[in-house]
């Protein structure tokens, strides 16, 4: 998106934001990878899923409390979806 809205303003970051976004990025995907991978061996998948799917719950938490992101209804049907849908997968 910055790409097509901002394109100079991913060019005047400083090569340090790039390297630490770049590393965050790699390691985000990597290291998640490697614990759900490692879960479903524990586990199984069917008990391992329904954890994985909390993953936007978990945005909506550090949007608000880092980020300042203002709490709107459709952000609490939101996670109130979220959390509905794993208590009745791991109640079944």
């Amino acid at each position: 998106m910055a790409l097509i809205w901002e394109p100079r303003a991913l060019f005047s970051a400083s090569l340090t934001a790039i390297l630490v976004f770049g590393a965050v990025g790699f390691l985000n995907f990597t290291t998640g990878r490697y614990l759900i991978f490692v879960s479903v061996r524990h586990i199984g998948a069917s008990r391992a899923t329904p954890v994985y799917s909390i993953a936007p719950f978990f945005s909506i938490f550090f949007a608000i409390f880092l980020a300042g992101e203002i709490v709107t209804p459709i952000i609490v049907l939101g996670a109130a979806f979220i959390v509905g849908g794993l208590f009745f997968l791991l109640r079944s």
